[in-house]
């Protein structure tokens, strides 16, 4: 569904940023966050970002323009324009702000998971080891109570709710594995807890030739040789 994704080029803006900023972040991030974890569904999560559907929340939707922050050169995204550590500030407050708005602890969500894995992997590499540790460990919870860990399906379900439930128990599964590793401390998610079978239903990215992203605004000569 690749080519569906260019009517969101048409539109003004996506939660109230500039659609060729929103497109450059969201770009960045099926280019390089994407493949870390592989969290975020791409084909619901672009589809469901038009439509309001949902595997898309405002919440998911700024944690990946801030995660992807650190990605660009671009200055208009940092604080400080000589500091590339303030790279992607407005989103992470924004995120504070939507979480203080509508708090997720009542009702979490397949999104609301995503969105805490990226911020939390992002605040560990920025040096904000607890914020990080704690946002995984939401994460991590929120999954269990989702029932995520179990190979179950729902009345009405269908092979995409399937496919994602998979996708995002496993990201959380090896997230949790890479931190604990990296920071010398307990994991949260045993594999004798798991259900959930290792075939994905969709193996096109397996297939997607990876190219590096070329930001369209500063060409890079040495990359576009690639």
């Amino acid at each position: 569904e690749r080519q569906k994704e260019f009517s969101l080029r048409l539109l003004p803006d996506i939660d109230g940023v500039p659609i060729n900023l929103a497109m450059h972040l969201l770009d960045l991030h099926w280019n390089r966050q994407h493949h870390t974890f592989l969290l975020t569904y791409r084909p619901a999560f672009m589809r469901d970002l038009v439509r309001g559907g949902p595997y898309c929340s405002k919440f998911l939707l700024n944690a990946i323009f801030a995660c992807a922050s650190k990605y660009s050169d671009r200055v208009e995204l940092r604080d400080e324009p000589s500091n590339p550590l303030t790279a992607g500030g407005r989103f992470f407050r924004r995120c504070d702000a939507l979480l203080a708005e509508n708090p997720p602890w009542g009702r979490p969500t397949i999104p609301t998971v995503v969105a805490f894995l990226l911020l939390g992997s992002t605040f560990i590499a920025r040096g904000e080891i607890s914020k990080g540790w704690s946002y995984s460990g939401f994460a991590m919870r929120m999954t269990f109570d989702l029932g995520l860990h179990l190979d179950c399906r729902k009345p009405g379900s269908n092979a995409e709710d399937i496919e994602i439930r998979k996708r995002v128990y496993w990201g959380a599964f090896i997230c949790d594995k890479l931190q604990s590793l990296y920071l010398g401390r307990p994991i949260a998610m045993q594999l004798r807890d798991c259900h959930v079978s290792h075939e994905f239903l969709d193996t096109m990215e397996e297939l997607d030739l990876w190219v590096p992203y070329i930001d369209p605004e500063s060409p890079d000569v040495v990359q576009a040789l690639y």
